[in-house]
């Protein structure tokens, strides 16, 4: 029934290959790459994506996937449309994004660890306003969730 796609295989291994914790050489590695911190809200997104519960994602979103994420609440994988309707992004400062420069890889840490590595990034325009607007129904930077993207 799997080969059919009756059922989906859900011994499929979903774990992103990018965390660096618990993994020595992923970890010695990281250290060589500029590092970008990490706030408590991107931490558990990270974690979220890492244990598979934000499944198709291996990663934060692309521009595409945010975009399909905020307009039509799904992500399309291999031609497959997956139920999304929280965009997971990873927002930084234009004075960050141009430090990195042309980095082939970022080490993204938390309270002074290295708990992953963003490999090949793409930058983007971060729509602070379209995400709250399109995820809550509403802008109002009072709004619990609004007050975490507008920091």
């Amino acid at each position: 029934m799997i080969s059919r796609g009756v059922i989906r295989d859900t011994t499929a291994r979903r774990v992103v290959d990018t965390l660096v914790v618990g993994n020595a050489q992923l970890s010695e590695d990281a250290m060589k790459y500029p590092s970008l911190p990490i706030d408590k809200m991107q931490a558990e997104f990270l974690q979220t994506i890492g244990e598979g519960w934000a499944f198709p994602l291996t990663g934060f979103m692309n521009e595409m996937e945010l975009l399909e994420s905020m307009n039509m609440k799904t992500v399309t994988k291999n031609g497959e449309r997956h139920l999304m309707s929280v965009p997971i992004v990873q927002h930084l400062t234009t004075a960050q994004k141009e430090a990195f420069g042309d980095a082939k890889s970022i080490a993204l840490t938390w309270e002074g660890n290295v708990v992953a590595v963003i490999n090949n990034p793409t930058f983007f325009e971060n729509r602070k306003e379209e995400i709250c607007t399109r995820t809550f129904g509403c802008f109002e930077q009072s709004h619990p969730m609004a007050e975490n993207i507008m920091a």
